[in-house]
Order: structure tokens, then C-alpha cells, then sequence
């Protein structure tokens, strides 16, 4: 990405970065708080019933699988539509 950035003016190139910055702030976030719920009770069902009380349910599911949940963070974080990056002068 790096490559590609070296080719745009330092406005853009500062935009991105700065929202680069923003999502993974926002993604360390939810992995934060989800760490923080996350337990492992005496069974199954009861872990089940303590983890749809939480705040993210499916990542503490994925934890306790011992699997991925990066997507499903990404996912919760995908952005709204907005306009692409543009620096307009303002004449007084």
C-alpha cells in the first residue's frame, strides 16, 4: 500500500493514513472490550447463554473455538459511504 501511496500529494496521502489509523484504532477497541467479556464457564450452554448477554457475541464464540474473528471485527467496522478525499481552497 505503502508503494502506491508514494504518488499522491501529502493532503491525500495524510487522509489515508489518519483513516488507517482511525479503523485500527476502532478495530483494537472491539478486540479490547471482547477480551474483556470473554470467560469460559462450566459448559457449553452456559458459556452459549453468558455470551448473548455481551456485546459481541460471535467474536467471544470464535474466541472460545480458538479461531479467527478478525473478519467479523472488520465487518462491525465497515464504513458508510462518504465522499472520496478532496482539499478545496476557499477564496475570501
Amino acid at each position: 500500500m505503502d508503494e502506491l501511496l508514494d504518488k499522491v500529494p501529502d493532503e491525500f496521502y495524510n487522509w489515508v493514513r489518519a483513516t488507517i489509523d482511525e479503523f485500527w484504532e476502532a478495530y483494537r477497541k472491539i478486540e479490547t472490550e471482547a477480551k474483556a467479556e470473554y470467560k469460559e464457564l462450566e459448559d457449553r450452554k452456559a458459556i452459549a447463554f453468558y455470551f448473548q448477554t455481551c456485546q459481541y457475541p460471535a467474536i467471544l464464540f470464535k474466541m472460545y473455538e480458538k479461531r479467527a474473528y478478525d473478519a467479523i471485527i472488520w465487518k462491525l467496522l465497515k464504513p458508510k459511504f462518504e465522499r472520496p478525499f478532496r482539499n478545496i481552497e476557499i477564496e475570501e
